[in-house]
Protein backbone atom coordinates (compact mmCIF):
# COMPACT_ATOMS: atom_id res chain seq x y z
CA UNK A 1 0.00 0.00 0.00
CA UNK A 2 1.49 3.27 -1.32
CA UNK A 3 1.88 6.39 1.01
CA UNK A 4 -1.00 8.07 -1.12
CA UNK A 5 -3.74 5.17 -0.69
CA UNK A 6 -3.02 5.47 3.07
CA UNK A 7 -3.52 9.10 2.76
CA UNK A 8 -6.63 8.84 1.28
CA UNK A 9 -7.95 6.60 3.97
CA UNK A 10 -6.61 8.78 6.60
CA UNK A 11 -8.87 11.47 5.46
CA UNK A 12 -12.27 9.18 4.89
CA UNK A 13 -11.51 7.72 8.42
CA UNK A 14 -10.88 11.61 9.05
CA UNK A 15 -14.02 12.95 7.60
CA UNK A 16 -16.34 10.38 9.18
CA UNK A 17 -15.20 10.74 12.25
CA UNK A 18 -16.63 14.74 11.67
CA UNK A 19 -19.60 13.40 10.46
CA UNK A 20 -20.32 11.71 13.43
CA UNK A 21 -19.67 13.99 15.62
CA UNK A 22 -21.72 16.73 13.61
CA UNK A 23 -24.55 13.92 13.53
CA UNK A 24 -24.38 13.70 17.73
CA UNK A 25 -24.45 17.55 18.05
CA UNK A 26 -27.52 17.64 15.99
CA UNK A 27 -29.80 14.80 17.47
CA UNK A 28 -28.37 16.58 20.65
CA UNK A 29 -29.82 20.18 18.97
CA UNK A 30 -32.76 18.73 18.06
CA UNK A 31 -33.78 17.07 21.69
CA UNK A 32 -33.35 21.24 22.68
CA UNK A 33 -35.87 22.23 20.18
CA UNK A 34 -38.56 19.32 21.10
CA UNK A 35 -38.39 20.49 24.71
CA UNK A 36 -38.49 24.35 23.98
CA UNK A 37 -41.73 23.16 22.02
CA UNK A 38 -43.05 21.44 24.38
CA UNK A 39 -42.22 23.95 27.36
CA UNK A 40 -43.69 27.03 24.89
CA UNK A 41 -46.84 24.88 24.47
CA UNK A 42 -47.52 24.35 27.90
CA UNK A 43 -49.50 27.00 29.51
CA UNK A 44 -48.83 29.99 31.71
CA UNK A 45 -51.46 31.76 33.27
CA UNK A 46 -54.38 30.45 34.93
CA UNK A 47 -56.74 28.42 33.19
CA UNK A 48 -60.09 29.41 32.67
CA UNK A 49 -63.26 26.76 33.39
CA UNK A 50 -66.34 27.33 31.70
CA UNK A 51 -69.31 24.55 31.74
CA UNK A 52 -72.61 24.67 29.36
CA UNK A 53 -75.59 21.96 29.16
CA UNK A 54 -75.63 20.16 26.43
CA UNK A 55 -78.10 22.75 24.43
CA UNK A 56 -75.22 25.36 23.99
CA UNK A 57 -75.40 28.73 23.85
CA UNK A 58 -73.50 31.68 25.06
CA UNK A 59 -71.56 30.47 27.93
CA UNK A 60 -69.21 33.34 28.61
CA UNK A 61 -66.33 35.90 27.62
CA UNK A 62 -62.60 35.91 27.69
CA UNK A 63 -61.02 39.46 28.47
CA UNK A 64 -57.77 39.27 26.05
CA UNK A 65 -55.02 41.85 27.57
CA UNK A 66 -52.52 42.04 24.88
CA UNK A 67 -52.02 41.52 20.84
CA UNK A 68 -51.51 37.88 19.70
CA UNK A 69 -52.25 36.07 22.40
CA UNK A 70 -52.45 32.84 22.40
CA UNK A 71 -54.70 30.24 24.12
CA UNK A 72 -55.09 26.47 24.47
CA UNK A 73 -58.58 25.38 24.36
CA UNK A 74 -59.82 22.19 25.57
CA UNK A 75 -63.45 20.75 24.97
CA UNK A 76 -64.81 17.30 26.54
CA UNK A 77 -68.08 16.00 27.00
CA UNK A 78 -69.35 12.67 29.02
CA UNK A 79 -71.93 10.88 26.19
CA UNK A 80 -74.03 8.18 26.67
CA UNK A 81 -73.28 4.91 24.72
CA UNK A 82 -73.51 5.23 20.79
CA UNK A 83 -74.53 8.58 20.45
CA UNK A 84 -72.13 11.67 19.03
CA UNK A 85 -72.35 15.34 19.66
CA UNK A 86 -70.71 17.60 17.03
CA UNK A 87 -70.01 20.27 19.17
CA UNK A 88 -68.91 23.62 17.67
CA UNK A 89 -67.28 26.62 19.66
CA UNK A 90 -68.04 30.21 18.10
CA UNK A 91 -65.48 33.13 19.28
CA UNK A 92 -67.59 36.28 18.60
CA UNK A 93 -67.13 40.46 19.03
CA UNK A 94 -68.81 42.91 20.67
CA UNK A 95 -71.32 42.85 17.48
CA UNK A 96 -71.57 39.26 17.38
CA UNK A 97 -69.22 38.62 14.12
CA UNK A 98 -67.81 34.97 14.24
CA UNK A 99 -63.83 35.59 14.44
CA UNK A 100 -63.07 31.85 14.98
CA UNK A 101 -64.44 28.52 14.81
CA UNK A 102 -63.60 25.34 16.13
CA UNK A 103 -65.33 22.06 16.15
CA UNK A 104 -65.10 18.47 16.48
CA UNK A 105 -67.72 15.37 16.06
CA UNK A 106 -67.37 13.87 19.76
CA UNK A 107 -68.83 10.26 20.06
CA UNK A 108 -69.01 6.72 22.18
CA UNK A 109 -69.67 3.45 20.59
CA UNK A 110 -70.49 -0.01 21.87
CA UNK A 111 -70.54 -3.08 20.65
CA UNK A 112 -69.84 -7.03 20.24
CA UNK A 113 -67.52 -8.80 17.64
CA UNK A 114 -66.04 -12.50 17.96
CA UNK A 115 -63.84 -11.37 21.12
CA UNK A 116 -66.52 -10.38 23.04
CA UNK A 117 -68.03 -6.78 23.81
CA UNK A 118 -65.98 -3.50 22.80
CA UNK A 119 -66.44 -0.08 23.45
CA UNK A 120 -64.48 3.44 22.03
CA UNK A 121 -65.07 7.03 22.31
CA UNK A 122 -63.57 9.92 21.55
CA UNK A 123 -64.73 12.93 24.21
CA UNK A 124 -62.34 15.52 23.84
CA UNK A 125 -61.09 17.66 21.80
CA UNK A 126 -58.69 20.85 22.27
CA UNK A 127 -57.30 23.14 19.64
CA UNK A 128 -54.85 26.34 20.05
CA UNK A 129 -56.70 30.16 18.92
CA UNK A 130 -54.39 33.29 18.35
CA UNK A 131 -56.79 36.89 19.09
CA UNK A 132 -54.47 39.24 16.90
CA UNK A 133 -56.01 42.35 19.02
CA UNK A 134 -57.01 42.73 22.84
CA UNK A 135 -60.24 43.32 24.00
CA UNK A 136 -63.29 41.17 25.12
CA UNK A 137 -64.43 37.88 23.40
CA UNK A 138 -67.83 36.00 23.37
CA UNK A 139 -68.18 32.20 23.71
CA UNK A 140 -71.21 30.90 21.99
CA UNK A 141 -71.48 26.82 22.09
CA UNK A 142 -73.22 25.37 19.46
CA UNK A 143 -73.99 21.59 18.92
CA UNK A 144 -75.91 18.92 16.77
CA UNK A 145 -76.71 15.06 18.41
CA UNK A 146 -78.38 12.23 17.48
CA UNK A 147 -79.26 12.03 20.87
CA UNK A 148 -81.68 13.17 23.52
CA UNK A 149 -79.98 16.47 24.61
CA UNK A 150 -81.43 15.93 28.11
CA UNK A 151 -79.45 12.67 28.06
CA UNK A 152 -76.26 14.12 27.10
CA UNK A 153 -73.35 15.48 30.04
CA UNK A 154 -72.47 19.20 30.35
CA UNK A 155 -69.69 20.46 27.81
CA UNK A 156 -66.50 21.50 29.86
CA UNK A 157 -64.46 24.61 28.17
CA UNK A 158 -61.05 24.96 29.94
CA UNK A 159 -58.75 27.81 28.15
CA UNK A 160 -55.19 28.51 28.95
CA UNK A 161 -53.37 30.94 28.03
CA UNK A 162 -50.18 29.85 26.30
CA UNK A 163 -46.24 31.55 25.94
CA UNK A 164 -46.30 31.29 22.38
CA UNK A 165 -46.54 28.77 19.90
CA UNK A 166 -43.66 26.00 19.77
CA UNK A 167 -44.43 24.43 16.00
CA UNK A 168 -40.82 26.53 14.50
CA UNK A 169 -38.79 25.09 17.36
CA UNK A 170 -40.27 21.95 16.61
CA UNK A 171 -40.05 22.04 12.78
CA UNK A 172 -36.26 22.82 13.25
CA UNK A 173 -35.77 19.96 15.39
CA UNK A 174 -37.25 17.57 13.19
CA UNK A 175 -34.81 19.29 9.94
CA UNK A 176 -32.28 18.36 12.75
CA UNK A 177 -33.56 15.06 13.59
CA UNK A 178 -33.40 13.66 9.96
CA UNK A 179 -29.70 15.48 9.25
CA UNK A 180 -28.19 13.64 12.03
CA UNK A 181 -29.80 10.61 11.31
CA UNK A 182 -28.56 10.69 7.65
CA UNK A 183 -24.99 12.06 8.90
CA UNK A 184 -24.97 8.95 11.36
CA UNK A 185 -26.23 6.68 9.05
CA UNK A 186 -23.15 7.75 6.55
CA UNK A 187 -20.34 7.58 9.23
CA UNK A 188 -20.92 4.92 11.38
CA UNK A 189 -23.76 2.81 9.01
CA UNK A 190 -25.77 2.26 12.30
CA UNK A 191 -29.11 1.42 10.67
CA UNK A 192 -27.52 -0.20 8.15
CA UNK A 193 -25.74 -2.66 10.38
CA UNK A 194 -29.05 -3.42 12.38
CA UNK A 195 -30.64 -3.88 9.79
CA UNK A 196 -28.30 -6.72 7.94
CA UNK A 197 -28.40 -8.19 12.00
CA UNK A 198 -32.11 -8.71 11.75
CA UNK A 199 -32.65 -10.38 8.09
CA UNK A 200 -29.41 -12.42 8.88
CA UNK A 201 -30.95 -13.90 11.79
Amino acid sequence: MNQSTTSTEEEVVSAKMVMFNFSLILLGFSVICFITSSILNSGTGKTQYLTANSRGGEIGSITVKEENTIYGIKISQRLIPNSWDYVYLNIEDNNDNVLYTIGKELWSETGYDSDGAWSAQETTFDNKVTFQEKGTYYLNLETETNSSESLLGDISIAMTKITASGIPHKAVGIVALIAGLILLEVSKRVFSKILTAIFSE
